[in-house]
């Protein structure tokens, strides 16, 4: 077989694979844009229920964590939710449990502060489902370096004591002392009249 008609097989064969993708994409195309409108609708209906839900005041921190899925309705009213408990805005959600990641940002110096953000943590504890891999309840660490070294996570664990960067603490009172005086963000949360 000379080369010219090696480079025709090829040819040949080329068209058949092109013409055989042509008729498969033909039947695909139609059951992508169905896949994509029934995900539209789907996203319509959770939003609808969950501002239903929420409309109807039937809540509760277990559901409103949850963070898949996730619609716009339950997002604002998470987020509206935890600014009241004087927590930061959940960032993400953890892969293992799918819940909203809830953070802190502990002001050096702001016992009052401080003390209103232990106080939104213990009301979400019960809520916060244990990480799989290390059996604690999670919390995101703001600190003042923006997480620019590495990122920073307050574990509590069932029997109370607490972890955070490598260090343990008996309670989550200390472990809360030993953030604000090492792991401090200081910029200041918005004020209770600030509008959200």
């Amino acid at each position: 077989m000379t080369h010219q008609e090696q480079i025709d097989a090829f040819d040949t064969q080329i068209a058949a694979i092109k013409r055989e993708s042509k008729k498969i994409r033909s039947k695909i195309t139609p059951l992508e844009k169905q896949l994509v409108a029934l995900g539209k609708q789907l996203e319509t209906l959770l939003n609808d229920k969950d501002k239903l839900i929420l409309e109807s005041g039937k809540f509760d921190w277990t559901w409103l964590l949850e963070a898949i899925p996730d619609t716009d309705s339950k997002n604002t009213a998470r987020r509206i939710a935890i600014r009241k408990l004087y927590l930061c805005d959940p960032f993400g959600h953890w892969a293992d449990t799918g819940q909203s990641v809830i953070q802190i940002a502990l002001i050096r110096n702001d016992v009052g502060g401080n003390q209103k953000q232990l106080d939104g943590v213990k009301t979400l504890l019960p809520f916060i489902k244990p990480n799989k891999a290390e059996g604690s309840k999670r919390i995101g660490i703001i600190e003042n370096t923006l997480s620019l070294f590495k990122s920073y996570y307050l574990n509590v664990y069932e029997d109370g004591h607490c972890e955070v960067d490598g260090y343990t603490f008996p309670s989550i009172e200390a472990a809360f002392d030993y953030i604000s005086e090492n792991l401090w963000y200081e910029s200041m949360r918005p004020s209770d009249d600030e509008e959200y």
